[in-house]
């Protein structure tokens, strides 16, 4: 399951790269508390050169706009941590919120914890559990099944997207506003 919680990089250097060698090792993110403990780790790794220029030739379950070939966000440190607390579901659907979205405007990880949890409306199946359970949450009808015969909840849930209200990844589904 893609979680930042297995988030690692493969760290190797530009100097190694530019003579043929692709020497490094992987570095498990979740083995520090912060960006300088990282490159603590990665000063270990390559205490053979002097004044390593580090190069993260490969990376897994590091949300996109988080890591670059020469650089990665010191909030991932705080993200991975907060993510401890989240149930396994919670975890996925945190993964998919931060690959989806822009956070270039937030300057803390918390922020983009509240923002998450602002967002996130749950996970479905289908476009028609999404539907049912907004008709079943918030009108309250005691008995939905008999407006089953007169709501295209499939077709509510797509206009709901279709509309810009909700964004849906991989039937994790956030608000939009």
């Amino acid at each position: 399951m893609e979680t930042i919680l297995n988030a690692k990089v493969y760290v190797g250097t530009y100097h190694k790269f530019n003579n043929s060698n692709l020497k490094g090792d992987w570095i498990n993110l979740n083995e520090h508390s912060n960006l300088e403990s990282f490159y603590d780790e990665c000063k270990r790794l390559h205490n053979n050169e002097f004044a390593p220029e580090y190069m993260f030739q490969s990376h897994e379950n590091i949300p996109n706009g988080f890591i670059t070939e020469c650089s990665i966000d010191k909030r991932i440190f705080d993200l991975i941590d907060k993510n401890y607390n989240f149930s396994e579901e919670k975890q996925r659907a945190f993964y998919v919120f931060l690959d989806n979205y822009d956070f270039k405007d937030s300057d803390y990880a918390q922020d983009i914890i509240d923002m998450f949890d602002d967002k996130y409306v749950g996970y479905y199946k289908s476009n028609y559990e999404f539907g049912y359970d907004l008709v079943d949450t918030y009108l309250g009808i005691n008995n939905i099944e008999f407006i089953e015969n007169y709501i295209d909840f499939k077709k509510l849930g797509e206009d709901i997207i279709k509309q810009g209200y909700v964004r849906q990844f991989e039937g994790y589904y956030f608000n939009n506003y």
